[in-house]
């Protein structure tokens, strides 16, 4: 299972299945779980009201039909993001422990800090540079997934 987390926009484009509304809804997976915040439906239902109301671009019968298709949608509502939010929670984790022990090997190695078997050893410099620059990469680079 993979979780995707849902915006208010592309989930009343979905509801209302405009044409946006439905290449975004292939792009999500069949067996994915949605992750919306706690005020998505209020959201989307505001959207749908105003395309059905002001900008009149819904008719009577396809607001009806979104909202019927809005309400029993399988999204799970969380103020947390998910397992998406924990996931970057552990990564971030992993990235500040990577340049801590990097940068404490790196110095090390160069001989800035004394007093262990890695002091002066060029080997734990660049066992440091890889950790930092792991570690870098890892706050830096989004994972993307669909």
């Amino acid at each position: 299972m993979s979780a995707v987390v849902v915006d208010a926009s592309a989930g009343a484009e979905i509801v209302a299945d405009t044409r946006r509304g439905r290449a975004l809804a292939r792009l999500v997976p069949p067996t994915a779980e949605g992750w919306v915040p706690e005020h998505f439906y209020a959201e989307v239902l505001a959207v749908l009201r105003r395309q059905f109301l002001i900008e009149r671009v819904l008719t009577e019968t396809q607001a009806t039909a979104a909202v019927g298709r809005h309400l029993p949608a399988r999204v799970s509502a969380t103020t947390s993001g998910g397992p998406y939010a924990r996931r970057m929670w552990i990564r971030r984790a992993i990235a500040v422990v990577l340049l801590v022990v990097g940068g404490a090997w790196f110095f090390q190695g160069i001989g800035v800090i004394e007093g262990s078997f890695m002091s002066g050893e060029a080997l734990w410099a660049m066992i440091g540079v890889v950790c930092v620059l792991a570690g870098i990469a890892l706050m830096v680079i989004r994972p993307t997934r669909v």
